[in-house]
């Protein structure tokens, strides 16, 4: 990897308040305020508060920027500038999903039930998956094993 790409994004997500978290190459994780990236990318305001819009966050090929609803695009080096760095490694939020978090298939076999059953649970709220698929969802692992 080139020195110039280490900081590029890898992965990007947002979180509260008009938030944004990022994961660079070199391990380092950002936490952005969108509302101070304002006066570089104007744009931004039409957005801001807008979950559904937010949640298209994606990082540009090769993680030189990151773009919201594909037309707004915000450069690395406004995300460097505002972003605060994290005392957490992105290696950990890989660490994290790879350990706690299941899909259907993996939540059936910890519950030892059906699809049909796993379907029941999260109709009748006991649980609740992050984010839900037309074939799978997606869970905490810590969910599933608190299950009555």
């Amino acid at each position: 990897m080139k020195e110039r790409q280490k900081n590029n994004i890898y992965e990007c997500f947002p979180i509260v308040e008009n938030r944004i978290i990022c994961l660079l190459n070199d391990d380092t994780v950002l936490e952005v305020d969108l509302r101070k990236c304002l006066e570089d990318v104007p744009k931004l305001e039409t957005i801001l508060s807008n979950e559904r819009l937010l949640s298209t966050l994606k990082v540009d090929a090769g993680g030189y920027s990151v773009s919201i609803n594909e037309d707004i695009i915000i450069e690395k080096r406004v995300l460097l500038e505002h972003g605060i760095v994290i005392p957490i490694y992105a290696q950990v939020f890989r660490d994290f999903a790879k350990h706690s978090i299941v899909n259907t298939t993996e939540a059936c076999t910890m519950l030892e039930c059906t699809r049909q059953n796993m379907s029941h649970l999260i109709k009748t709220n006991v649980l609740h998956p992050l984010k839900n698929g037309w074939r799978e969802n997606v869970f905490l692992r810590g969910e599933i094993t608190s299950v009555d």
